[in-house]
């Protein structure tokens, strides 16, 4: 990497759903301004806060994304990645913004706590497509 990334996703990499929003996020950042990681790569062992970190090691509930030396969890974590989609993803990043964020957050901790029921576990995290591997940091 020749400069420091300023927009990282941390993600957990033993969840479906996180894996498949992964490949829809690298799908539609046209400009390749996000980069990646797992929740459970040393680069994140290394650059997340203990605030951020479970209690239990590797049970981690929300995605993460740091931006301009700022990190933003659960629902505005994701509005946050939406806007910097650009298009109509930004815009669908506003009206979610719109939604008070007990609401919001509410809503995303449900999810979290049926995401491996309803979109599985992976055992290991899935490499990237050849094409995307200088978008992950490992």
């Amino acid at each position: 990497m020749s400069e420091k990334p300023n927009k990282i996703v941390f993600f957990d990499g033993h969840c479906g759903l996180c894996h498949g929003s992964v490949k829809f996020a690298l799908k539609h950042d046209k400009k390749g301004l996000l980069k990646f990681t797992s929740l459970h790569s040393d680069f994140a062992k290394e650059h997340l806060p203990s605030s951020l970190k479970p209690a239990n090691e590797g049970e981690f509930t929300t995605i993460l994304f740091l931006q301009d030396g700022v990190f933003y969890n659960k629902s505005r974590a994701i509005i946050e990645i939406l806007s910097n989609l650009g298009g109509v993803w930004k815009l669908w990043g506003l009206i979610l913004f719109l939604i008070p964020f007990f609401i919001r957050d509410f809503g995303y901790e449900i999810i979290s706590l049926l995401r491996f029921k309803m979109f599985g576990r992976l055992d290991v995290c899935p490499m990237p497509e050849p094409h995307y591997r200088s978008r992950f940091i490992y």
